[in-house]
């Protein structure tokens, strides 16, 4: 089935909180980011921001290094030459010294308040990881990958987490989830054919025994600038890569994902001219990820 990567035993906290940020050649997106990080806060908070290049040939770096110099709180900047999302965040959770981490984008704008409201999210809250709202910064841009909910939602541990409950635009984890799981899984996640690698880690999560929670405080904007035809292809390879996820969980023997995926595919009481193909692709998403941990565990042994 492949190794998870782990967390090294040495890493301790010496912060109360690490911005983690990937990033891979999308300079003019990156610097609109940087320029509206929340550095002082990030300071008053006991905060860093680890910015990790996965392996960029634009002016990333240099964006990178010039952000570190003027920015108001401790910065690091890692780099991961191997591409994959997974291999970057992963890098980025071995730099951070923060007892909370938060994931973001780097085409996504830290709402007003975000950290002061994930500085505090795991004090006596009862739960190790959450998302919160993810909003249209331009509303002209195409309604996308939003996550709009305004009430505060508890997920107990075992829960069948689905797609789009939690995504890695606006993901807070404690570093005990870490500890316990191992990191993000790099056969995952952008840069692979399965785009899945956040919604991967917080199902691990909940199997592990930790409670989540969606926090509507915590609120990003998505500066996401895709127009519909972006959106199509976007859709196919999300839905290829919800089949991955709920295989990897199949063959682990959690049967919730069978009904899980059922639920959210034939029996969804959806439009079978839109649900029947989407079904399809996740099929095809799940045996390819099938053959292809089959084949590396082959060559393993």
């Amino acid at each position: 089935m492949g190794t998870i990567p782990t967390l090294t035993p040495a890493a301790r906290a010496t912060r109360a909180l690490s911005v983690i940020l990937c990033t891979r050649n999308r300079a003019d997106a990156l610097a609109r980011c940087l320029q509206r990080l929340p550095t002082s806060a990030l300071a008053a908070a006991d905060g860093e921001l680890i910015l990790v290049d996965n392996g960029s040939s634009d002016e990333t770096p240099a964006l990178l290094r010039r952000c570190a110099e003027a920015a108001a709180c401790p910065v690091s900047v890692v780099t991961e030459p191997r591409a994959g999302l997974s291999r970057a965040r992963n890098a980025g959770v071995r730099e951070a010294a923060g007892q909370t981490l938060v994931f973001t984008d780097d085409d996504c704008y830290l709402g007003d308040g975000y950290v002061r409201t994930a500085r505090t999210v795991f004090d006596e809250a009862g739960f190790s990881y959450c998302g919160g709202r993810i909003l249209l910064y331009d509303c002209s841009h195409v309604r996308y990958g939003l996550r709009e909910q305004t009430a505060f939602e508890h997920i107990p541990p075992f829960s069948f987490i689905p797609p789009g409950q939690f995504q890695g635009a606006n993901l807070v984890v404690h570093r005990r989830v870490f500890a316990k799981i191992g990191l993000f899984d790099p056969r995952l996640g952008a840069g692979t054919p399965f785009r899945c690698g956040d919604l991967d880690l917080v199902a691990r999560a909940s199997r592990a025994g930790f409670a989540g929670a969606h926090v509507p405080e915590l609120v990003v904007y998505h500066h996401h600038g895709r127009a519909g035809e972006d959106i199509r292809a976007l859709d196919a390879a999300n839905d290829y890569a919800c089949g991955a996820y709920y295989a990897k969980f199949l063959r682990n023997g959690e049967l919730s994902y069978l009904r899980g995926w059922l639920a959210e595919g034939l029996l969804s009481r959806k439009d079978l001219r839109v649900t029947l193909p989407k079904v399809v692709r996740e099929v095809k998403g799940a045996l390819h990820f099938v053959r292809t941990t089959e084949a590396a565990r082959v060559e393993t042994e």
